[in-house]
């Protein structure tokens, strides 16, 4: 009997042994994992990973990197920018922590990813051109500081990013994994608030900005754009989604999801607006606009929702059964 008794003891030690080999293992690898990765990578393109059918998505240009992103990033005062922008030119701002930084369209436009750092926090500024969204994420993929790029792929008309931790591939206009390993994730960027506005207003209300310079690298003539008459033209470059004719294609909206309920605003019935109550899905929202920067924000929390302003047609094909 006591010899058995000892058997037991001695296994039970023995799995208390394993259970504390294995616990301090697992911390020790999470330790080692590092915290910043930036490397060449190819671009991940397996179907298995994808939850977009690969064969849907369009070469906006043949390779990765054909559209250069800004990496380094100058930043200049406002007095220095001001000789070059003119009054209603449209740029980004954004703001954390008491630091704002302005980023011009007219030369995001030609890049479309500023790999920046603001307040200390590792950031992606990200504009798509062609479905007129400008989008700012933290540059963290599975917990990893790594940069952005340009894929030279699109789905939707809008910008894919890749990551140069993983090479997956993201969607810019809802900052969602969409091939690769942060596909099987179920992985989305954290969004952060970029306001749009036109060069007057982003100097008057954000006086104490930098602004991103014209040196860039980059032997580029900012004072012209690469997409000219792209606004005024009804349909996108690219194929999308079946256009939704409730608006122009190009008309300029401000879009939500509440729960999982989408829902446009457009720009021009907000303009004259100062306060603005509504009902998206159960949740009932307010809409502020102070000066031409619009939040948006559950009634009852506070919490601010995340408004993006784009083309309709971008919106509406990201967002089929969105109200309006």
């Amino acid at each position: 009997m006591k010899k058995s008794i000892s058997i037991i003891v001695f296994l039970s030690i023995l799995a208390a042994l394993a259970v504390t080999f294995i616990k301090p293992s697992d911390l020790i690898r999470e330790t080692e994992k590092p915290s910043e990765v930036i490397q060449e990578v190819n671009l991940q393109l397996d179907p298995a990973s994808a939850i977009v059918p690969i064969e849907k998505l369009e070469n906006g240009c043949e390779e990765k990197d054909c559209i250069k992103s800004i990496d380094q990033p100058q930043f200049e005062s406002i007095d220095e920018t001001s000789n070059w922008l003119s009054d209603s030119d449209k740029v980004f701002v954004l703001s954390r922590n008491g630091e704002s930084k302005i980023y011009p369209e007219r030369i995001i436009s030609w890049h479309e990813v500023v790999n920046d750092v603001i307040s200390s926090e590792p950031i992606a500024v990200t504009f798509s051109p062609l479905s007129g969204s400008a989008i700012a994420f933290e540059r963290k993929v599975d917990g990893i500081t790594t940069t952005f790029g340009v894929s030279g792929k699109l789905f939707n008309s809008n910008l894919i990013l890749y990551d140069r931790y993983e090479g997956d591939l993201w969607q810019q206009f809802t900052g969602q994994g969409i091939t690769g390993p942060a596909a099987k994730r179920g992985e989305v960027l954290n969004q952060l608030k970029l306001v749009p506005l036109s060069w007057t207003k982003a100097q008057e209300f954000f006086p104490d900005s930098v602004v991103l310079s014209r040196k860039t690298g980059f032997e580029i003539d900012y004072t012209k754009s690469p997409y000219d008459s792209y606004e005024d033209s009804a349909d996108p470059y690219f194929e999308t989604t079946p256009l939704d004719n409730r608006l122009h294609p190009k008309a300029r909206v401000y879009g939500i999801v509440v729960d999982g309920v989408a829902k446009a605003y457009p720009e021009q019935d907000l303009i004259s607006v100062e306060q603005k109550g509504d009902v998206v899905g159960d949740k009932n929202i307010e809409i502020t606009n102070e000066n031409g920067v619009l939040t948006f924000r559950l009634a009852e929390s506070g919490e601010e929702l995340p408004g993006l302003k784009s083309f309709w047609f971008a919106w509406a094909a990201f967002h089929p059964d969105t109200l309006l």
